[in-house]
């Protein structure tokens, strides 16, 4: 499947591989989201895209993330090598033992394609990570791609992203333990030992290239045993995006006239249908409308409304709608 980018860029990963650990260079990273973003955007979730590979152009990946069309292709041949050795490692559930947990580590690519001559690299996802992308019921974190290409740095991605499966629930991590933060960040044992150089070298780096180019503001607060650090936690908040400027503001995320606007018809669906946005404005349509005769003519007439008059629509910003789990189909 070609992946060229539409009007969606929109990143949904479950919190399980949020959670995960693993080790990635900035070109694989770039590599996989524009994957993850194209399977986001299908409607029918990752199970239609089970027997497809995923075509990323080089001169695609140069207009995405600004690079050199010269040497683009270069980068996706060796992300792509590289990925086909690459693991992830994560915790999960075991059938009908629900206080039990195991360690999974599994692949994220079972194969992979290349062409000098086409400028193109396919990649084809193994099952676990197939079922851990695209539009998911729950327990998911979504954020748009836009928002960390000008992340540099891999830790500056990956803590972005693990702040960000967070934004719902008061924009703050829980304690992460230092260990724990290592792993998920793909810091190596050997690297970076000392606090200070792991502070210079990956924390403050990477919050520098969050505070600075991505659609957050964050900062870290170090949590102590005596004297040792032995954990942190990470408190962020929302910027504004001005249009027709890419400088980015803090705002108030319950405006909801602008974050509209970014939107596409395929996510207004999934908010207008999510359980949350049904219980806050349910009461707006009455028994006797005919958009209260099936889940499909509920979504027509919400997307419709919230178009039309987007301030109607306040009680929450959107994208809370959009994190939520979907309601029951009628």
């Amino acid at each position: 499947m070609d992946t060229t980018m539409n009007n969606s860029d929109l990143v949904i990963k479950s919190n399980t591989l949020i959670d995960a650990s693993f080790k990635l260079t900035l070109a694989e990273f770039r590599l996989l989201n524009i994957v993850f973003a194209e399977i986001s955007d299908n409607s029918e979730g990752s199970d239609g895209f089970y027997d497809n590979d995923f075509k990323v152009t080089a001169e695609q990946y140069s207009q995405i993330y600004e690079v050199d069309k010269s040497t683009a292709y270069e980068a996706l041949q060796d992300a792509s090598q590289r990925l086909f050795h690459r693991y992830f490692k994560y915790e999960g559930a075991v059938y009908k033992k629900p206080d039990f947990v195991e360690v999974v580590e599994s692949r994220w690519v079972s194969k992979i394609k290349y062409s000098k001559q086409g400028g193109y690299v396919k990649l084809v996802l193994t099952d676990d990570v197939k079922s851990m992308v695209g539009v998911l019921q729950k327990c998911f974190t979504q954020y748009h791609l836009q928002h960390t290409v000008g992340l540099t740095s891999t830790y500056a991605k990956r803590l972005y992203e693990i702040m960000v499966r967070w934004r719902n629930a008061g924009n703050k991590t829980p304690q992460i333990s230092l260990e724990d933060l290592r792993n998920k960040l793909g810091v190596e044992e050997d690297q970076y030992k000392l606090m200070a150089d792991f502070k210079k070298r990956v924390l403050d780096i990477a919050i520098e290239q969050i505070n600075e180019h991505s659609d957050i503001k964050a900062e870290y607060e170090q949590i102590k045993e005596g004297r040792t650090i032995v954990g942190f936690v990470f408190r962020f908040k929302a910027k504004k995006v001005i249009e027709g400027k890419s400088k980015l503001l803090e705002r108030d995320e319950r405006t909801a006239d602008m974050f509209m606007g970014n939107l596409t018809d395929k996510q207004l669906a999934r908010a207008v249908h999510s359980v949350k946005f049904m219980q806050d404005y349910g009461n707006m349509v009455s028994s006797s409308n005919s958009a209260n005769q099936s889940s499909g003519a509920w979504i027509s007439h919400m997307v419709e409304w919230l178009k039309k008059d987007p301030k109607r629509f306040t009680k929450r910003p959107m994208k809370e709608y959009l994190d939520d789990e979907q309601a029951p189909k009628f």
